[in-house]
């Protein structure tokens, strides 16, 4: 059996006009990026656990994100995940 769940973030508000989402890992090198994609995001649409195909390393990684709002506002959010195999 294989379960396989992508990490991305539901915006709830349909007033986004930019997203821009990097994953890091504990020594802060991007393993994922994804921005300015058509929102809303389609479902699968994010981070895989994957780094260049390969899968990544079981840890905690970093996520920060930024969205702009069609008023010109921006917010920055960020957390960490952590990957299980």
């Amino acid at each position: 059996m294989v379960l396989m769940i992508v990490f991305f973030l539901i915006p709830v508000c349909r007033r986004l006009v930019y997203i821009r989402l990097r994953v890091f890992n504990r020594w802060g090198g991007e393993v994922f990026a994804l921005e300015n994609e058509d929102l809303p995001l389609p479902p699968g649409k994010g981070w895989d656990g994957r780094i260049k195909e390969r899968k990544a390393a079981t840890g905690v990684y970093t996520w920060v994100m930024q969205v702009t709002f069609i008023d010109d506002r921006v917010e920055r959010l960020g957390g960490v995940v952590n990957l299980l195999r």
